[in-house]
């Protein structure tokens, strides 16, 4: 078989969905495939059909004729590297690099979709290259810049399709968000945009968009109170085009911001929205909620009923396998409402596993602190919380090993793990954090 059946054959297999990686009649054309490897010409196409059926080991075998050949490559071609790096959420450090020192004297060429891909590749690989960054920022700048001043003078300046639309400003300003990189400049560009888009009327925001909007703002503290009033104002007037899931959004992103009294209206009416269309949520959909409630209804007055709603809705996914989302600050927020529903937390502790690896340690306190004040024991998340917390025990605060260690033997666990962990990580420490909820604090509260 040539090269081109190959093609053929993985082609359809992405258009079809893909199939599970160790499927036999898969393993058997990669295997055919790879003897191919340094003779195909179109080798960051292979890498993104490789990368969108995560067939992961060839992708990093490919990656070796991929590295020598970038220098002869169009900036299309590199920015489809960078997007198959992406799909397939492999930090290759040296090759993303190496892609953005050759990219960005082409970044004039590059499509606004490429754009996005190339600022969502860094944030999928978790590849913090600000100034590669600043310079997509810049690019994007500007072209939105001669699209409005060629809209006011009639010209012909700008070639049309180069400027991003909204939603790809919303997705750069995620990617943004997820790299921690604070560009205010940018913001500001978008928040006149939106503002102005909403007051006039004009096709552009959509919920899910500024729905994104406002969790990339207020992820980077950049706290535009004018546009988020904007918003609000067109939540309050539109509330039947929003789904649940962009108003539980919009909720825990901006509550923790904007007064509560003047908003409470409106916050109520999102709510009783929200309880309505339960059903379409998702995990990501049901942990937005949650925070919002936390925010918004601190004695379960507000809203009266809303968790037991949610927790109805999270038991119905407990099937779930797939989606990631904040369980922890989820197990938190429902150990103060209803720490007696073994249900509740028995999901919440199946769906624990598959989010260890991703953990941070504020993820591990938060777990552990919200599942020792429930009634529930789970001795599996007993044995799998330190197994995971210590292969990462040199990231963690003293206060916050402090409250881990204290929170497992709640939990549980035994004294000569308890022990062991102790000598792992940092000495306990000798004042008591506001929140740590440690054995310094637990003496702090004692002796008040």
């Amino acid at each position: 078989k040539r090269t081109f059946h190959f093609f053929k054959v993985l082609k359809r297999l992405v258009d079809v969905g893909g199939c599970e990686q160790t499927d036999w009649r898969l393993r058997f054309i990669t295997s055919r495939l790879h003897r191919k490897h340094r003779k195909v010409m179109n080798l960051p196409r292979l890498a993104k059909y490789y990368a969108e059926l995560r067939i992961t080991d060839e992708l990093e075998h490919v990656s070796r004729f991929l590295r020598k050949m970038l220098p002869r490559y169009t900036s299309h071609q590199l920015a489809l590297t960078a997007h198959a790096f992406g799909i397939a959420k492999l930090q290759d450090k040296d090759m993303m690099s190496r892609i953005a020192r050759l990219i960005a004297p082409q970044l004039n060429e590059v499509t606004p979709l490429e754009l996005v891909r190339l600022a969502q590749a860094l944030a999928s690989t978790e590849v913090c290259h600000y100034t590669l960054l600043s310079q997509i920022s810049a690019q994007v700048q500007v072209r939105v810049q001669q699209a409005g001043n060629a809209g006011n003078a009639a010209s012909g300046e700008v070639i049309p399709g180069s400027c991003p639309d909204f939603a790809q400003l919303m997705d750069l300003g995620d990617a943004f968000a997820q790299l921690k990189f604070q560009d205010y400049s940018f913001f500001e560009m978008v928040s006149l945009q939106a503002q102005t888009l909403l007051l006039e009327g004009l096709p552009g925001p959509t919920p899910p968009t500024l729905a994104k909007l406002c969790q990339s703002m207020t992820r980077l503290k950049v706290h535009d109170i004018r546009l988020f009033e904007v918003i609000l104002a067109h939540v309050g007037e539109h509330w039947y085009d929003y789904p649940a899931t962009s108003l539980a959004q919009i909720g825990s992103a901006l509550s923790p911001v904007m007064p509560r009294g003047e908003v409470e209206d409106l916050y109520r009416k999102m709510f009783n929205q929200i309880r309505q269309d339960r059903d379409t949520l998702t995990c990501r959909g049901v942990a937005a909620a949650a925070c919002f409630m936390a925010e918004v209804d601190h004695k379960g007055q507000f809203v009266p009923g809303f968790f037991q709603a949610l927790a109805q809705r999270l038991m119905g996914l407990k099937d779930e396998t797939r989606e990631c989302y904040d369980v922890a600050r989820v197990t938190e927020i429902f150990s103060r409402r209803c720490p007696e529903d073994h249900a509740l937390f028995s999901t919440l502790c199946r769906h624990l596993h598959r989010h260890l690896g991703f953990f941070e340690p504020v993820d591990f306190v938060r777990f552990t602190r919200g599942l020792a004040a429930a009634e529930y024991r789970d001795e599996r998340v007993t044995h799998a919380l330190p197994k995971w917390a210590q292969k990462r025990h040199k990231e963690f605060s003293p206060h916050d090993w402090d409250a881990f260690v204290t929170s497992l033997s709640k939990l549980g666990a035994s004294d000569v793990r308890q022990s062991q962990l102790r000598e792992m990580g940092p000495p306990v420490p000798s004042e008591p954090a506001t929140f740590s909820g440690g054995q310094m604090a637990e003496r702090a509260q004692s002796a008040s």
